[in-house]
């Protein structure tokens, strides 16, 4: 094998000659390549472009083709440009760049589409090479001074000449008052040592410059606000000396111009060149410039180029990494100005570039606006507002799904949005990244110094990013993306540990104005640093948070809110600062707020507090140091308890200081909660939201349980006692005492005292288990305390909570996770076992045990009478008796798995005292302990447990009342519902969808109002013809399509489940993978394609292909194309699929009693399954060697050809290249 990396290397030396040769001037063999042909410049030639050529079909370099740089204005027409295997396309050099006008024009001349880059384009792929470089110059400035509408002199923060700006040159000047701008010419330069030109036409606007005084009289203080800023408009260069061009595409009817691309194993570095007219839409991946799936990539750059008239992206970063994109200017783009588009994207290097729109942006935004093919919907060419996927807008200067690359002082005016990090958008990555990654919690690179200002929705916009520790592997993917505890699915370690990561991602030095928003919904992890936000609408916009894994103190710091409109922008804004809830503590340290907050506080507690993707319960506690309120407006409210949420805001919330922050208060809270007053606590005035100003510690304490326990909870002690309960609005007895339950948040939120006694009441037996913690452990010692403490009392027991216990291990950004175990105080303060002896019902439903098989350890005496059976025949007259000892047990069979919630034992007098209920679904699966009992007695007794899926109940008698065994009368089952909810590629973010991921029509469904999923699984049940549902907030979708759910979109927020009715026959539906059409399957990840999985039969039809895999037990889905049928019999089932046209991979669910009896693999006749005729073919000794025979002349047949392929290949023939995978053939462009 030695042998093939030699001829490989002497390929390479081959094609070296093409770089060594004295170039062959184009003009000199004008024959070559004629009007309207296919020209191609081979691989062993070099030619230097000396002259302008005719209009070429297209152009293809294989060898390489050189720019005269000593001849003015040449052009080079053609229908397209591509360079390919080796070849490369020099315009200028770094050392040596084009100084004189150079135009490379792409028309659709003549030229037949190529099958995979389309039309209009320059591209280069394989191993090519493209050098374009022009006149380097300053691409941007600031001005210096305001230019009033009609002037014609403008002064710059910086000399034109240093610049290298020249009369002639086309400008462009940012607006500054969210309204419409348009570019200039350069008439003149001002003298020598000035920054002035004159632009023409005058000034079609008034535009900000230089530094901006910001004064402000709040009222609060003898000492007025002062301090200036630089508000300055952008001033940006057009020109370049380098120009790809075509047919003006804004104001055509498809908005269709020319695109460029580099992919492959060669690299790109163009600078200061300008890409005019350019996007394809609605094709993805036909953009301006575009480095697609270029792997690890340092010598890829785009610097200080002008992307000028853009109907899609600008720049497109995808799959690439430790590119450079820097200094460009772009300049209306219609859709996203910077893309980074897969999520694998790492360490790529995003600085100075400056993205204007200059049309002003519609007040209202108008999306969805993709018509798709049928053209490009009106509103978007008012405002940059093209929506490329069409799912309601992937809008902003900096649309982001790789997350870990650096972005550094850049500025964004006048879009839609300024930066937007959306891992939602595709929160399992996209394209060739699907299924390896997860942006929403990918570590973020750098940012530092960004400006975003005039946006028409978010300046700086992290979405609902939660950064965790990841492991990635060079080409950014996650390296246990497979393993289900990886932090892409657990906001928690194996162990415990918060996953975030650490130290903490940082948004530093940011500066945002004129924007609406400033902010996230979900932001984790990830903190301000010097971040100053003047006259948006929202100075920060923030719902959910949570603890900081590095266990950092602040999540803002050494920050301004400021709002003194000028302008008429702006001037009663919706609130300064909303600020996010949870059971954590926020920080904000050295952060001053200026001017009049608008409708709420200057500092907001609790924005959107239990309502919809927003944090809870509501007793955040917000913890100030060196806050500043001096400038703000008097008669307005410094804080504010609750801002456009459920009454608990209102109420919960606690502020802390240690300083003078809150006036000399360690801790303010709400006004609705009277008792404090008894505590020594002082009423407040209208700056601090009427609150009580307590000279001492109130911290929150938190109960968690995953569901409401039944009847009222209520919290006894000081602060709640001793006062008449409100039963208004907001309080609803809070003020009293009375908790209200987080629905979705998982607990009740409360505050108490440190070092007080407490009790709390609640019927904690019958519901799910409950548990509790207090405050946050790094707050005794920064107020100087001891361990915060305090003592709480329940009817079971008394424990002290402690601050120091905070947060314990399992704890998420809601509480304890799924699984996390009860702490300590929980298991004496809480019924840990929820079996509820009672004379009377209290569980109600279907007993789906009545007569199901049965089986028990042992019988009594072996007496017949005694069987097992007798505790599943609906009479109280005849019972199941076991041996007389302890654990014995009986198990019951329900045919079908159901969600199951509660058991009901009629003991007979030899009764367990202790007992346990066990679940499982299926014979190979380890019982699972719903529910341990320690008080049972004669009679009836109910068990409530979590609900769990399962199919085996088992009942197992732990120790025995009396001498005699364990003997029941009868054993009752009861489910959530009468059928089993199965989730439809996962359930969780998933939309419901018909035949294809396309298909949503609105026949297939019922839409009815549900305040939860159970409600809604409830609606379903109860409707004779439902098949599934579909929920997201309070919309249900009633799903009763005749042929069931067959495919489902990703869609964060929504819920897409089957619902498997009971039946006595065995019934199979066939779900989609991944959408299911178009995608081929796989084993457990992209790559897994053994063919152990799967055996293959012969089928005229996909239905065909479904039947013979309804017939086969092991079945576990199907993949079909073109009569090609595999029926995948992999235990673990189809885990993944890749995107494959033409192929269709789909799983089986199957349920009913009658599928135990199912075959194997049915008879085909010529057609043995895959796996067994291999198997059996090399099964001998003698079938061995064969085969060792038959693999060796192919290995020698093949290095045959490869020589012989060395010497017969002439000369210009395109050099091997490593074969794109299935995957990358298929997904080119996207």
């Amino acid at each position: 094998m030695a042998f093939l990396p030699c001829l490989w290397l002497l390929a390479d030396l081959v094609t070296l000659r093409v770089g060594a040769a004295s170039p062959n001037r184009w003009s000199s063999m004008p024959n070559r390549c004629t009007a309207g042909s296919n020209c191609v410049v081979p691989a062993d030639e070099h030619w230097l472009l000396d002259w302008s050529p005719p209009e070429l079909a297209s152009l293809t370099i294989r060898g390489k083709l050189e720019w005269d740089s000593g001849i003015d204005d040449l052009q080079l027409t053609a229908g397209y440009v591509l360079v390919e295997g080796k070849g490369i396309l020099e315009i200028g050099t770094e050392s040596q760049p084009m100084s004189n006008l150079a135009t490379i024009n792409l028309t659709d001349a003549q030229a037949s589409p190529h099958p995979t880059l389309g039309s209009r384009f320059l591209a280069g792929q394989d191993k090519a090479q493209i050098h374009m470089h022009g006149r380097p110059l300053g691409t941007w400035t600031l001005l210096a001074r305001d230019v009033a509408k009609g002037e014609s002199e403008i002064e710059l923060k910086e000399d034109p000449r240093a610049l290298s700006w020249r009369i002639g040159d086309v400008i462009g000047i940012a607006t500054t008052n969210r309204g419409r701008t348009q570019p200039y010419k350069i008439v003149e330069l001002g003298l020598a040592g000035s920054k002035t030109v004159k632009i023409d036409p005058p000034a079609a606007a008034d535009y900000w410059g230089g530094w901006r005084p910001i004064h402000h009289a709040s009222g609060r203080s003898s000492a007025d606000f002062n301090k200036s800023f630089e508000l300055a408009a952008e001033v940006v260069n057009l020109q370049r000396s380098v120009v790809i061009t075509g047919p003006p595409n804004w104001d055509t009817a498809d908005w269709k111009g020319l695109h460029t691309l580099m992919t492959g194993h060669g690299f790109m570095d163009a600078r200061y060149i300008r890409v005019e007219n350019c996007g394809q839409p609605p094709h993805q991946g036909r953009y301006c410039l575009h480095f697609h799936l270029m792997h690890r990539c340092p010598r890829c750059v785009l610097h200080g180029n002008a992307v000028v008239n853009s109907t899609q992206v600008g720049i497109t970063v995808h799959g690439t990494h430790q590119a450079r994109v820097s200094s460009n200017i772009l300049w209306n783009t219609m859709s996203a100005g910077v893309y980074v588009e897969d999520g694998n994207e790492m360490n790529n290097t995003f600085e100075e570039n400056i993205l204007i729109c200059m049309h002003q942006v519609p007040p209202i935004n108008p999306l969805p606006c993709n018509k798709g093919d049928t053209g490009i919907c009106p509103e978007a060419r008012r405002g940059c507002t093209y929506d490329m996927f069409n799912q309601g807008g992937r809008l902003g200067g900096f649309f982001v799904i790789g997350m870990t690359n650096d972005f550094i002082r850049n500025r964004v005016v006048n879009m839609e949005n300024c930066f937007w990090f959306k891992g939602t958008a595709d929160p399992a990555g996209r394209g060739h990244a699907a299924g390896k990654v997860c942006p929403v919690h990918l570590p973020l690179g750098r940012i530092r110094g960004n400006v975003c200002h005039d946006n028409r929705r978010f300046g700086m916009y992290l979405d609902s990013q939660q950064p965790r520790m990841l492991p990635r592997d060079e080409n950014g993917f996650v390296a246990d993306i497979h393993d289900p505890t990886s932090s892409c699915f657990n906001e928690v370690t194996p162990t415990g540990q918060d996953a975030g990561v650490v130290p903490a991602n940082v948004v530093e030095d940011e500066l945002d104005w004129h924007n609406e928003f400033v902010g996230q919904y979900i932001l984790t992890d990830v903190r301000y640093v010097r971040y100053v936000g003047i006259n948006n609408m929202h100075c920060m916009y923030w719902k959910s948070s949570k603890k900081f894994a590095d266990e950092g103190r602040y999540h803002v710091a050494d920050s301004m809110c400021i709002n003194v409109p000028s302008g008429g922008l702006f001037s009663w804004p919706a609130g300064q600062f909303l600020g996010p809830a949870g059971a954590f503590t926020f920080g904000l340290k050295n952060v001053t707020f200026v001017g009049n907050p608008g409708a709420s506080g200057a500092l907001s507690a609790g924005q959107h507090c239990m309502d919809g993707g927003a944090g809870g319960p509501c007793n955040v506690q917000y913890l100030l140091e060196d806050v500043d309120f001096s400038a703000v407006s008097k008669s307005t409210k410094l804080i504010q308890f609750g801002v456009n949420s459920k009454p608990e805001g209102k109420v919960l919330p606690v502020f802390l200081a240690r300083d003078g922050s809150l006036g000399g208060f360690r801790s303010i809270v709400s006004s609705h909660l009277d008792g404090f007053l008894d505590q020594g606590c002082e009423k407040l005035g209208l700056d601090w939201d009427s609150g009580f100003g307590c000279n001492f510690p109130v911290r929150r304490l938190s109960v968690w349980t995953p569901a409401a326990v039944a009847g009222d909870v209520q919290l006894s002690g000081p602060g709640f006692t001793g006062v008449a309960p409100n039963y208004q609005f907001p309080s609803f007895g809070g003020n009293a005492g009375l908790l209200s339950y987080a629905m979705n948040y998982n607990g009740y939120g409360a505050l108490a005292i440190p070092g007080r006694v407490y009790e709390l009441t609640g019927e904690w037996r019958d519901g799910p288990m409950v548990d509790v913690d207090f405050s946050d452990g790094a707050l005794p010692g920064y107020f100087g305390d001891a361990d915060e403490e305090v003592t709480l009392k329940t009817s079971l027991g008394t424990c002290t909570l402690r601050s120091s216990k905070a947060h314990p291990p399992f704890t998420g950004r809601l509480g304890p996770v799924p699984g996390a175990p009860q702490s300590d105080c929980g298991t004496k303060l809480f019924n840990p076992t929820p079996a509820q002896p009672s004379g009377e019902a209290v569980v109600e439903g279907v007993n789906i045990a009545l007569n199901r098989p049965t089986v028990a350890s042992s019988t009594e005496g072996g007496n017949p009478n005694l069987s097992s059976n007798r505790a599943v025949d609906g009479s109280s007259e005849t019972r199941w008796g076991s041996a007389f000892s302890d654990g014995e047990w009986l198990a019951i069979d329900l045919g079908v798995v159901y969600e199951l919630f509660a058991v009901s034992i009629d003991w007979e007098a030899a009764y367990a005292s202790t007992y346990s209920v066990q679940l499982r679904s299926n014979e190979a699966e380890p019982w699972h302990t719903a529910a341990e009992a320690v008080n049972g007695h004669e009679g009836q007794v109910q068990t409530i447990f979590p609900e769990h899926n399962a199919r085996y109940v088992r009942i197992v008698c732990q120790t025995r009342a009396t001498p005699w065994g364990c003997s029941i009368k009868e054993l009752q089952v009861f489910p959530t519902y009468l059928g089993l909810f199965e989730p439809v590629d996962g359930g969780t973010d998933r939309a419901c969808r018909g035949e294809s991921s396309s298909d949503n029509s609105p026949a297939h469904y019922t839409v009815v109002q549900k305040d939860s999923l159970k409600l809604c699984k409830k609606a379903c049940e109860e409707t004779p013809n439902c098949v599934g549902v579909e929920y997201s907030s309070a919309r249900c979708e009633l799903w009763t399509r005749r042929d069931r759910i067959g495919a489902s979109i990703a869609l964060t927020g929504f819920t897409c489940l089957h619902f498997l009715r009971p039946s006595s026959e065995c019934q199979a539906l066939f779900e989609g993978v991944d959408g299911s059409e178009g995608r081929a399957c796989r084993g457990n990840g992209p790559g897994d394609n053994s063919f152990t999985y799967y055996y293959v039969r012969n089928a005229e039809s996909i239905d065909s292909c479904q039947a013979f895999c309804e017939g086969d037990a092991n079945c576990v889905g199907m993949e079909y194309s073109a009569s090609r049928c595999e029926v995948w019999i992999r235990p673990e089932g189809i885990q993944a699929s890749i995107q494959l046209p033409g192929f269709s991979c789909r799983r089986i669910v199957r349920w009913g009693t009658g599928c135990s009896s199912l075959p194997g693999p049915a008879a085909d006749p010529g057609h043995e399954p895959v796996t067994s005729t291999f198997i059996a073919a090399v099964s001998t000794p003698t079938a061995w060697i064969v085969c060792a025979l038959v693999v060796s002349v192919a290995l020698l047949a093949v290095l045959a050809l490869c020589w012989w392929k060395k010497r017969a290949w002439p000369s210009d023939a395109r050099t091997p290249t490593t074969p794109k995978s299935d995957v990358e053939k298929q997904h080119f462009l996207i």
